[in-house]
């Protein structure tokens, strides 16, 4: 007996093909499309992120996606959830995540993971809006989604006092004398902080207009230059100070002198994870079940090199990059979380 496709199979087309073709063309939903689409080699942005932001999690550079895949590890994976087509006889889109590299110029870095959305997409305006907000000042064009969580610029983990306990951390020892070390030296610098009490995780939404936003490697690729920031603020010092077993996570990561992505990714997951229990807000945004995709948050905290037939390429003014790229801790202090 001939299968039969899952309806879910026939209405979702890659994010690549939404633009390619229109999401009600019957081309969109075909299994043959997708090998029509040329494979291109993978390329790193010009530039690596902030050297902090990688030594922060322990890493000496970024974790090239293609070693990632050999290791089964997807990066690019897709949100759990289907979304609503207005006007389409395709019914509904399940999009991609894609890396995104965030350009100005000369500087260039990883910068989250990004979510094509095709016109008349039912989706919400902002990322702590109500579940009802089904809509989105974008939605009548192609345009992006950008998910991104960082340690602020500003968190007492970044600074030079930690690091300095971090270093006396060492593999195949017992290192509980540096987490409870740690785990203090966190607590007496958030008690001198003007930080509102409880220190809370945030994720704010804005929209911003780029110079140009292009997914993949393919002219026909270019969208709409509007796109919504959805930025994740991890109070990452005020978590490890409040969780001992976080904290011991947290220095056996950084005392291994390899690199190792499924260690670091499910740390992440439980970084995210404790960050959700200090907020009754979407703290990421509509990005449904992606933290138990933990490969996914490898990309989400900018920490993946990018695949250029497959990642979103932002080309952004120099002023803008450089609010993006140094933004502290403050900015979440206007979200709803904090009030």
């Amino acid at each position: 007996m001939r299968e039969v496709p899952r309806p879910e199979e026939r209405s979702s087309p890659s994010s690549i093909e939404m633009l390619i073709f229109h999401p009600s063309s019957a081309a969109a939903r075909s299994p043959e499309t997708a090998s029509r689409i040329p494979h291109q080699q993978e390329r790193s942005p010009s530039a690596t992120p902030v050297a902090d932001d990688l030594r922060i999690f322990g890493l000496l550079r970024l974790l090239r996606q293609d070693e990632l895949e050999e290791q089964g590890l997807d990066v690019e994976s897709r949100p759990l959830r289907g979304y609503q087509l207005r006007f389409s006889s395709a019914g509904s889109v399940r999009p991609e995540y894609h890396t995104v590299v965030l350009n100005a110029g000369a500087q260039a870095r990883s910068y989250g993971l990004g979510v094509m959305f095709p016109p008349y997409t039912v989706h919400a305006r902002k990322s702590t809006s109500p579940p009802v907000d089904n809509d989105c000042e974008l939605t009548q064009v192609d345009h992006v989604h950008i998910r991104r969580a960082e340690v602020p610029q500003d968190d007492s983990l970044r600074s030079a006092p930690i690091r300095e306990i971090l270093a006396q951390a060492h593999p195949d020892q017992d290192n509980a004398a540096v987490v409870r070390e740690l785990r203090a030296a966190l607590a007496d610098q958030l008690a001198v902080r003007t930080l509102p009490r409880p220190v809370r995780a945030a994720c704010l939404a804005s929209a911003h207009e780029a110079t140009t936003v292009v997914l993949g490697d393919d002219a026909m690729t270019r969208l709409d230059p509007g796109f919504v920031l959805e930025q994740t603020a991890i109070p990452a010092g005020a978590l490890l100070a409040a969780d001992e077993d976080l904290a011991r996570a947290y220095v056996d990561l950084l005392a291994d002198p390899q690199d190792n992505p499924v260690t670091l990714a499910a740390f992440l997951h439980d970084l995210v994870e404790a960050a959700a229990t200090t907020t009754d807000e979407n703290l990421l945004g509509y990005a449904d079940g992606l933290p138990q995709q933990h490969p996914t948050l490898l990309g989400l905290f900018g920490l993946v090199t990018a695949t250029q037939s497959t990642s979103i390429q932002l080309t952004v003014p120099t002023d803008l990059y450089t609010n993006l790229t140094t933004t502290p801790y403050g900015f979440a202090q206007t979200a709803t979380s904090y009030l």
